[in-house]
């Protein structure tokens, strides 16, 4: 990330929300709860075409720059989840009010790294047989791993950690035992991108670093459309690596 951050809980945000509004008020809700920051680099494969006729201080003087962004949501049950099944409505307000914003990661804030306010109204969970859902998706799921007879327990705390001064508290979307053997299913939502796949990979060892080989994750939209198949994968997996 470059220096030089240009937003954070500011006015593009809010008309980010208030567009929002008008259809899916839910997500607007989280996104006045959110913070943006958004900062400019350097795309490097104009730095490599530039690099072709000229050295490189002036490639990367000449190269074209681009916005990039940060959307830093509340970890409220459901917040993340809420904003990410939004079909696309976030990012085509974002497209209005900041129209050369290039890129846009969303990741979950630490624990108080946001300060607490009040919502005009609660993030919208899902529920089913007495459990509780962070989104529709999670629920879909849900549904098919109870078709296939196996033990799960959705969004469920867990304390983890191998020595003291790791231990942390953890949701895995779906703790599933099968056969004696366990694993964990994630669903991963559309905005999870290659610059974030350093933070759910050092998620990912979290468990396997107490002996949980199988941790499996699935894109939102095939959970949705195929949860039966999604399951029966992950289940193959499981009796054959758990």
């Amino acid at each position: 990330m470059q220096s030089g951050i240009t937003h954070t809980r500011d006015g593009d945000l809010r008309a980010v929300a208030e567009i929002v509004a008008q259809d899916a008020p839910y997500v607007a809700n989280v996104l006045r709860e959110s913070r943006l920051e958004t900062w400019y680099e350097t795309d490097e494969r104009d730095v490599e075409w530039h690099e072709l006729i000229m050295d490189d201080d002036e490639a990367r003087h000449w190269a074209r720059k681009c916005l990039v962004g940060r959307l830093t949501v509340p970890n409220d049950p459901g917040a993340y989840e809420t904003l990410i099944e939004d079909s696309g409505a976030a990012e085509r307000a974002f497209g209005k009010v900041l129209g050369d914003l290039e890129d846009l990661q969303i990741v979950e804030a630490d624990t108080g790294a946001l300060a607490a306010q009040e919502p005009s109204s609660p993030v919208r969970c899902q529920s089913w047989n007495g459990l509780w859902f962070r989104s529709g998706t999670e629920r879909t799921v849900a549904e098919a791993l109870d078709r296939a007879n196996v033990l799960f327990a959705p969004n469920a705390s867990v304390r983890l950690g191998i020595t003291q001064d790791h231990r942390d508290n953890l949701e895995p979307d779906f703790l599933v035992i099968a056969d004696g053997k366990v694993g964990v299913l994630e669903v991963d939502g559309p905005w999870h991108t290659p610059a974030t796949a350093h933070v759910e990979h050092e998620r990912d060892r979290r468990f396997q670093e107490h002996g949980i080989a199988v941790v499996q994750r699935f894109g939102a939209k095939e959970c949705l459309d195929v949860p039966d198949d999604v399951v029966t994968r992950f289940l193959r997996l499981l009796r054959l690596n758990g």
